[in-house]
Order: C-alpha cells, then sequence, then structure tokens
C-alpha cells in the first residue's frame, strides 16, 4: 500500500446488485466522496461468480457513468463463498525471505491449487513473540472463474484493476478506520455465505477464524423478498426494467436457529482464545461487521447468546467531499456498503492498528500481460498468414505459378498446425487447472492442526499415544490416563474444541487393578475444519 493515489473506487459485486463507494484521498486520509448502487439481472452473478459478464459490465457502466465516471481505477471483492482461509506455520526467517519461504512450503505441501497464482498470505502475530520461534500465517486463496470473471466486467466496462481482495478483508478494513484502534480487539465480519472473525492483541492481528454461518442462512424467504426468484434474458433487461426498483428486504426475517448456531460457534472460539492468551482474552465488547440493511437488529439478537455487548460498525462519520450525494450515514441503509468502502480504502492505513494487505491480483497481472503479448504475436502471424494467400492468388492470376501456389499452402497449413497445437496446450492446460481446483475442494486439514487443538486439550495427568486421521476425516485418539478423573476432563475439553465434533469414548480399561497403573483409552471424533473448507455449494436463504 505506498502508492500514492487521489481516487480509487470499492466495487462490491451481489448476487443481486453492484455497489460503488469512491474515496478520495487528502494527505493519505481517506474520505468518502460518492456512494451509489445499481440493480443486475437475477442470475447474472451466483455465488459470487459472475455468468453474465456482458450484462454485469453494462450495468457497472450505466452506474458509473451517473457518477461522471469515463475512467476508473478501482478495487474489486471477492466474495466469501469463493475465497479460502488456511492456517498454517512456516520456520523462523527474516521479513525479506519470507515470501519465498512461504511459496516453497505452499508448493511443497501442495496447500493451493493455482498456477496463476490465486493466493496471497498475511501474518498472525504472538502477543509475546519469541526469537526464532515458527512464523504463524494464514494463506488466502480465490477460486480462480471468481477472479477471471472480475477481469472480464472490468476490462468491459473500461474499469482498470488496482487489487482484487477478500470481501471479509476489506470488512475488516471498515471496521479499522470506523472505531479507536484500542477498542478493537474480537471483531464478527458477516459475509454471504460465512462469517469471519478476526482477534487483535495492541492493534496486530492475532487469530483469524471463518464459521461456516452467513447472510444467506441468516434470514429467510431471501429471494421472494428481493424479487430474485426470475432470470430474465439480456433482452428482457432494458433500460425499463433496469431503473426499475427491487425488493427492499422488509419482508426478510432473521432465523433464530441460524443465530442460535452463529452464537455458538463464536462461543466456541472465544473459549478457545481466552485458554490460548487468558492474559489478553477478555470480550467486554464485540464488534459486528455486516454488508446488509436489514441486520441492524442481529447485535441485540447475539448479544444475550453470547453474554457479551455487541455494537453494530457503521461507515465512519465526518466531513465528506460531496455531502448532497452521501445517504444518511447512521442509519441501515449505509451497511450495505461496508465492503465497498473498505475495498475503496484499500490505500488507507489506520492509526495504530495493522491490517492484513492482500492483493490477489498482483500474480495475476503479469500473467495477463504475458498472454497480451502472446496475443499479439499469434496475431502477427494470422496477418502473415493472410498476407501469404493473397500474394499466392495474385501469383496463380496472373503468373500462372502453380508449384509456387504448393509451396505456400503447405507454409500455410504448417502454420496452421502450430497455431492448433498451441490451442491444444491452452485446453490442456485449463483442465489441469479444473482438476487441481477440484482437488484443492476436496482438501482435508492437516494434521498438524488437529494436533494443535488435541494437546492444547489434553490434562496434565494424560499421555498420548496416537493421534490419526482417516480418509473419512475421522480422528481417533488413544493414550493413559493417570486417573478416570483427568480422562473424563480431557473429554471435556475436547467436546469444547471448534475443529471437532461428535466425541466418543471407544474403550478404557486399567490393565492392572493395581494403585498407580494407568487407565488405557481410546476416543473417536470428526474433524469439523475440514468439511468448512471446502466451497461446498449452498442455496440462496439456506
Amino acid at each position: 500500500m505506498a502508492r500514492k493515489v487521489t481516487s480509487l473506487l470499492g466495487i462490491d459485486l451481489e448476487d443481486y446488485e453492484v455497489r460503488v463507494v469512491e474515496i478520495r484521498y487528502r494527505l493519505g486520509k481517506p474520505s468518502i466522496a460518492q456512494i451509489a448502487r445499481a440493480p443486475i439481472p437475477p442470475g447474472a452473478v451466483s455465488r459470487g461468480i459472475v455468468v453474465e459478464p456482458g450484462l454485469v459490465a453494462v450495468a457497472l457502466r450505466r452506474l458509473l457513468d451517473s457518477m461522471n465516471f469515463e475512467k476508473a481505477e478501482a478495487v474489486f471483492g471477492v466474495a466469501d463463498s469463493q475465497t479460502l482461509f488456511r492456517a498454517f506455520t512456516v520456520p523462523f526467517c527474516s521479513e525479506e525471505e519470507l515470501p519465498t519461504i512461504v511459496e516453497g512450503e505452499i508448493e511443497h505441501h501442495n496447500l493451493v491449487h493455482s498456477d496463476e497464482g490465486l493466493h496471497d498470505f498475511f501474518r498472525l502475530h504472538s502477543p509475546a513473540p519469541v526469537e526464532g520461534e515458527p512464523i504463524s500465517l494464514t494463506v488466502v486463496a480465490a477460486n480462480e472463474s471468481a477472479t477471471n470473471g472480475l477481469r472480464e466486467v472490468a476490462e468491459r466496462a473500461g474499469v482498470t484493476i488496482a487489487a482484487i481482495e477478500p470481501s471479509s478483508l476489506a470488512m475488516l478494513r471498515s471496521a479499522a478506520l470506523s472505531i479507536p484502534a484500542s477498542q478493537v480487539t474480537f471483531v464478527m465480519l458477516v459475509g454471504t455465505t460465512a462469517t469471519d472473525t478476526a482477534f487483535f492483541i495492541g492493534g496486530r492481528l492475532t487469530a483469524f477464524r471463518r464459521i461456516e454461518v452467513g447472510s444467506n442462512s441468516l434470514v429467510q424467504n431471501m429471494a421472494p423478498a428481493l424479487g430474485l426468484e426470475q432470470s430474465p434474458t439480456a433482452v428482457e433487461w432494458g433500460e425499463e426494467s433496469y431503473t426499475a426498483g427491487r425488493g427492499d428486504g422488509s419482508n426478510l426475517q432473521i432465523s433464530d436457529n441460524s443465530v442460535d448456531r452463529l452464537a455458538n460457534e463464536t462461543r466456541h472460539t472465544l473459549e478457545y482464545l481466552r485458554r490460548r492468551y487468558p492474559d489478553f482474552a477478555v470480550f467486554d465488547r464485540i464488534h459486528l461487521v455486516v454488508n446488509q440493511s436489514w441486520f441492524d437488529a442481529l447485535p441485540q439478537m447475539l448479544e444475550g447468546r453470547l453474554g457479551s455487548d455487541v455494537e453494530l460498525v457503521r461507515l465512519p462519520a465526518g466531513d465528506y467531499d460531496a455531502p448532497d450525494a452521501i445517504l444518511n450515514l447512521a442509519g441501515p441503509e449505509a451497511l450495505r456498503f461496508m465492503t465497498a468502502y473498505g475495498l475503496a480504502a484499500y490505500e488507507a492505513v489506520p492509526t495504530g492498528i495493522r491490517l492484513p494487505e492482500v492483493d490477489l491480483f498482483s500474480k495475476q497481472r503479469k500473467v495477463a500481460r504475458r498472454a497480451g503479448s502472446k496475443r499479439n504475436f499469434l496475431g502477427s502471424i494470422l496477418v502473415s498468414a493472410v498476407a501469404i494467400v493473397l500474394g499466392v492468388t495474385g501469383l496463380v492470376l496472373f503468373n500462372r505459378q502453380i508449384s509456387r501456389v504448393d509451396a505456400e499452402t503447405k507454409l500455410l497449413t504448417h502454420q496452421t498446425e502450430e497455431v492448433r497445437g498451441k490451442i491444444d496446450l491452452v485446453v490442456a492446460a485449463r483442465l489441469k487447472k479444473a482438476a487441481q481446483y477440484k482437488a484443492l475442494r476436496k482438501e482435508g486439514i492437516p494434521l498438524g492442526v488437529v494436533m494443535d487443538y488435541v494437546v492444547g486439550s489434553i490434562r496434565p495427568g494424560v499421555g498420548l499415544k496416537s493421534v490419526a486421521v482417516g480418509d473419512d476425516l475421522g480422528v481417533k485418539i488413544t493414550g493413559d490416563a493417570l486417573t478416570e478423573s483427568d480422562l473424563i476432563e480431557t473429554t471435556r475439553n475436547l467436546q469444547n474444541s471448534p475443529v471437532l465434533s461428535g466425541i466418543t469414548v471407544n474403550q478404557f480399561s486399567r490393565p492392572a487393578k493395581m494403585a498407580g497403573t494407568p487407565v488405557a483409552f481410546e476416543l473417536s471424533a470428526k474433524t469439523v475444519t475440514a468439511a468448512r473448507l471446502k466451497f461446498s455449494p449452498r442455496k440462496a436463504g439456506g
């Protein structure tokens, strides 16, 4: 974030509308200039993937024209349903060596399947770092089809991509710019299909965890209330339907069952943080960031379930470049723009807090440039081939040089075969990427992560013999306990682990009925985190 810019757009593509915030920078400080949104055709964007880039580009271009933008530089957001967060550690190294080390670890452990480099990482900071200890990281990966769709929309709408960022990190930036840094401890970021949680100690990000409960499952009857039941064609999506109003979400109802699930998973996360960081994990206030106007009542629903004050984060109050064009930023309508505001504030540096710096487009930008060079080269070959054909035709008509015609025809055929060979290579590469993405979706959780939770849960009087994860993601734990109470307390701790479920005591026995003889036991469970790391399809409103 070292570039000097005067204006930047944040573009948030939802499944039913596009939201844009313009921020102008003065001496590095962000100031809201414009806020706008417009509907897009139903079905043109599905679960964060652009299905009809032409229709989406038209909607975006019309919105930018209404904001008097001919050319614009923007940061696009990737929906949480199309991003993956995975925590792991690397050996201690310098900051300069860290990117190279991370790339090597990702390739060695096969953590992310992406030849296009659609991944980045950010550090997790310990409150009491020890020299030489391993470095904790979180790798961020994006679905390639999602970023490709954003690229095509940007090209057709005449927008220059400054960066592509996960929407949850943009919402985190909105929170950091809207509340004092000293109050930022635990932040909940409610996205479309998931809620990401961030834990800060002294202004530095210490833990980041995803909960598979988002706005789609928190509300009921979303599609009818928003008018999303039908999917018109491009012909039907004319000027009249474009300016027509959509459902405002007034009929939406927040599901108590889904709020219970969100609260339970959040409570498990808070309990883990209290055990891991007992001197710092004090949660008197929880900050909640949403991007839908109908969630203004969600904090009250969570407060009773979590036993802590839950405060809804709103856009920062202050002076704006164009007050007449700004909505009532204190009202629920402004909640729609929390993601777009964080994207537009990509170059801002909050005071007293350090945020993750992620750009999923940095490496893909270089790939796009190389692809453009290849297209120009192939275009030159095509022009040369056409010139050859014209020359041969002239020779046939005027000089009747049949032998020359045969030679030129053979040359053109050879060049055509070369082009076909290159096309075959491109198709094979795309098939390979598709297979790699399928493998990514089936990826499980590393055994080391399971071990971290298991070791943190055992009692001093319990010793482990083995921890194994099977192909069905079942976990089997064997060991010895000095007393039955130690075994019972360890089982209770494992039940509270956020990555294990269904803890079962398969067997336990004392081989010799003598004082001091340990109790041998065998426990089984299922990993929860492995299922959450997949891009599983979800139904809207489910």
